[in-house]
């Protein structure tokens, strides 16, 4: 034999060895035919896939071992014009295909054939890979977003265009319910998040019941539903709410907790209240929130004049995003003193907003439509780094031992950020960080618990001072003041109106002034606005004054007097002087 032709011989062998190597070593399932459509090859990862073995169905026609019955005919038709006329619609081509098993079972496979002449003979590879776990995999995706998994409910999404059909004819009675859970954050907090996702299963399962061809059941967004009624008339509707409201008063429980939950719940009607959609899901919002502010527990049917705050929350709302580049919105100051010897010790920023176009707008306006629109972070943001700014001009001013306290809202502690915004100010300013007091609410840090405290570990790693503000007001004070490292309580103005009169703002004000010394924190009044109430409560203990009697909230270049005026002498004769007679 020649020398070249052993060359040629042996290097095909190492070829041919090679091939054989890459084919049973890949994870997809590779299966060769010829162009009779006999099998020539079928790999480990093909033997796994379609529950053959190797050595069952070399010589067999593929269409009988891998391709449904009722597929196999038009298979054999296509491989045929191709090998007499070259036409193809499969060759080179990603193709999602059904296939099936040994058993009989058909599943989804990806394929891709190529063609690799072999000695004038066509000789054909199928690369065929498992698609079942992707589409079981999409589907739960494409499920989750249709159904939310923990209450079991369809989403909104799902019941929006239900809606959308059921107002099409323009005269039909429907109405809608959004239906919110009163304060059920407190729950995720006091028996934590799984059992708190049982009880929003066990809702979702107990207004399931409700679900008819008139009534239509979803969940809509963390504790709210949303219930749609067809036909009937505005008096069944609401006895369908208030059937709603006590079906979920009673209470939800196991050996291991028992909750009693109330839900407030905001309804309109269509066609009184408008016929789309979106329109009457933000009227059923509105009512609710009205709900809220009645004391909750309620239903709430839409008015005219939810309307107009709907429309004044769009209207304020776009004008409020651009008020801080337009440069509208600006810090007042309001000073507080210590009260054993009224020496100014700081002041409380207050924000103000003066539109071009509005004119002055209240804060108790402007602040829940930021809130609502979801703004108080990057307000919020605004308001650190310009209290940072204002405390660097009084430094260079010469002015020492002061602070300036500025308000945190929920929104802002609910979302990261806030300790990496102050901590940029501070240094970008080069302000002490205990120059810097933080003022909660107590509803800010019930929100989230263990997010607030993260956030506030955080701000205190910087030095600023935490302060609970409105201290008194809410409905667990004493068990979130155990949880949170605070520096300073401050006294509703609600208690310090009535002082020293009232026998029962005097006992508070004395618990509270007790309590903060007992956790070794200093207390603050605010509202102050007689000389009788700040000798009262410097007869308690109160470490701080702040109201209208010792300074309004003005701008920065106004309060700054109150620095020239810290002789403690010349404020007492002031107190004296505005003394009643």
């Amino acid at each position: 034999m020649h020398i070249a032709t052993i060359h040629s011989e042996a290097a095909h062998a190492v070829s041919e060895a090679r091939y054989r190597a890459i084919v049973q070593s890949a994870l997809d399932a590779i299966i060769v035919i010829d162009g009779l459509g006999h099998i020539r090859e079928f790999n480990p990862a093909a033997e796994h896939m379609f529950h053959w073995a190797r050595e069952q169905v070399v010589g067999l026609d593929i269409a009988d071992v891998v391709i449904p019955p009722d597929l196999r005919e038009g298979h054999r038709q296509g491989l045929m014009r191709h090998i007499t006329t070259g036409v193809t619609t499969l060759l080179d081509r990603r193709l999602e295909l059904v296939a099936i098993r040994a058993g009989g079972e058909r599943f989804p496979i990806e394929l891709t054939v190529t063609r690799s002449d072999i000695e004038a003979s066509p000789c054909f590879t199928a690369f065929i890979r498992d698609l079942s776990e992707q589409q079981r995999l999409t589907a739960a995706v494409a499920d989750h977003a249709r159904r939310d998994i923990v209450t079991g409910l369809d989403r909104y999404v799902v019941l929006e265009p239900r809606l959308i059909g059921m107002l099409a004819g323009g005269n039909t009675f429907v109405a809608v319910m959004l239906i919110d859970l009163d304060r059920f954050f407190g729950i995720n907090e006091s028996i934590g998040h799984a059992l708190g996702d049982e009880v929003l299963r066990t809702v979702g399962v107990r207004l399931q019941t409700l679900s008819s061809e008139q009534v239509a059941v979803c969940h809509f967004a963390s504790d709210e539903f949303v219930v749609i009624q067809q036909g009937g008339d505005a008096t069944s509707a609401m006895l369908l709410a208030e059937s709603i409201r006590t079906l979920l008063s009673i209470p939800f429980g196991t050996d291991d907790y028992r909750v009693l939950l109330t839900a407030t719940i905001g309804m309109s009607c269509a066609p009184a209240h408008g016929n789309v959609a979106l329109d009457l899901l933000r009227r059923a919002q509105a009512a609710a929130e009205r709900g809220k502010g009645l004391g909750r527990d309620c239903v709430c049917p839409f008015l005219t004049a939810d309307m107009h705050d709907i429309e004044e929350r769009l209207t304020k709302g776009a004008q409020l995003r651009g008020a801080v580049q337009a440069g509208e919105l600006a810090l007042h100051f309001q000073p507080k003193f210590a009260t054993s010897d009224l020496r100014l010790t700081g002041f409380e920023a207050l924000l103000r907003w003066h539109s071009a176009s509005l004119g002055e707008v209240s804060p108790a306006r402007f602040i829940p439509i930021a809130e609502a629109l979801g703004l108080m972070s990057e307000i919020g943001n605004w308001v650190v780094r310009e209290a940072c700014r204002q405390a660097r001009v009084w430094l260079d001013a010469g002015h020492r031992g002061f602070t300036i306290a500025v308000n945190v809202s929920p929104q802002q502690l609910r979302r990261p950020g806030l300790a990496r915004a102050m901590g940029d100010a501070l240094r970008e300013f080069g302000v002490p960080g205990e120059m810097i007091e933080i003022e909660l609410t107590e509803s800010s840090v019930m929100e989230s618990l263990t997010r607030v405290q993260e956030e506030l570990a955080m701000l205190k790693s910087l030095g600023t001072t935490l302060t609970l503000d409105d201290f008194g007001t809410g409905y667990s004070s004493l068990a979130y003041l155990k949880q949170l490292d605070l520096d300073k309580l401050k006294i509703d103005q609600t208690f310090v109106h009535g002082l020293p009169q009232s026998v029962l703002d005097a006992s508070i004000s004395r618990a509270i002034v007790g309590i903060g010394h007992e956790l070794g924190l200093r207390v603050v009044a605010e509202g102050v606005e007689t000389t009788a109430q700040a000798e009262f409560l410097n007869t308690i203990g109160c470490d701080e004054l702040q109201g209208y009697l010792l300074g309004e909230p003005a701008s920065a270049g106004l309060v700054e007097m109150h620095f020239d005026a810290i002789d403690p002498e010349r404020l007492a004769r002031l107190l004296r002087a505005a003394a009643p007679a």
